[in-house]
């Protein structure tokens, strides 16, 4: 389900992963990001987030540095473009079982909720 988020991206299709987004998580993320501060909710995600993101990070850039499973836990290093120039950004996400929360690195506290597991 992680990969399929990023392929989503990738794609351009990023909206198109908003029905599987788990109703119950909520999303927290740094306050240098235009979403920044704590949504409860798959709404705030679905609406403010998945189609304004790619308006942020170039997908088409996008690279996995590391992506694994282990003891029902998830981590990928991934890597984007960011958008209007060469830069990119490195985000380390964890996600443990039944859950996904990323934290992008320089972040600890940023968490979301991406998928339900049923």
């Amino acid at each position: 389900m992680i990969d399929a988020y990023y392929q989503a991206g990738v794609r351009g299709r990023l909206t198109d992963f908003a029905p599987y987004l788990d109703p119950d998580f909520s999303t927290t993320a740094p306050n240098y990001l235009p979403w920044g501060g704590v949504h409860p909710g798959a709404a705030f995600f679905r609406d403010e987030v998945l189609p304004n993101l790619p308006d942020l990070l170039d997908f088409g850039r996008f690279s996995y540095d590391v992506f694994f499973a282990a003891d029902e836990r998830v981590v990928a290093l991934v890597t984007f473009g960011v958008i209007g120039s060469d830069a990119t950004i490195r985000i380390s996400e964890h996600w443990p079982s039944g859950t996904a929360r990323p934290h992008p690195s320089g972040s600890p506290t940023s968490s979301r909720r991406l998928c339900s597991t049923s």
